[in-house]
């Protein structure tokens, strides 16, 4: 039998194909989502437990509750314009919520721990990477709108 593996975010997009995949290979993973972006039909093995990465005695009684040996995190939130509008709600849930999720993590000794971005970091110039010498300087990359381009231009 396969590791126990928690999947936050598992109803999402990503999150329930990975759940899908680990059913598939004979692991056992549980989902942890809130359903703010996921569905509860997209879970198609294992448990959903529905609640926050935030919620630190649900975490800590879902990871001793399924002897879980193994975390995968996909429960930020990647919406870049909604991010700029409401900055404190990704601070609470991509910072906060990680690291409460991590902390129960070490708590219950926790030794397997994925963290996964799925949203796409691109510079807007560059459609092909691989293989390829650019001469432009990095730049830290952050969210503009068009007009501050052309502003800049």
């Amino acid at each position: 039998m396969g590791d126990r593996v928690l999947v936050t975010g598992g109803a999402g997009y990503i999150g329930s194909h990975v759940v899908k995949l680990l059913g598939e290979a004979g692991h056992q993973p549980t989902t942890l989502d809130n359903l703010s972006k996921g569905r509860a039909d997209a879970v198609l093995y294992g448990d959903l437990v529905v609640g926050d990465t935030g919620d630190s005695e649900l975490v800590a009684r879902v990871l001793r509750d399924y002897a879980i040996d193994t975390v995968m995190h996909f429960a930020a939130f990647t919406i870049v314009p909604e991010s700029v509008s409401d900055p404190l709600k990704y601070y609470a849930n991509n910072t906060c919520s990680t690291r409460s999720l991590l902390a129960n993590c070490v708590a219950a000794g926790i030794e397997k721990f994925v963290f996964s971005s799925t949203a796409a970091v691109r510079h807007a110039g560059r459609r092909h990477l691989r293989g390829r010498h650019h001469h432009q300087p990095h730049q830290p990359l952050r969210p503009i709108e068009a007009h501050e381009r052309v502003d800049a231009a």
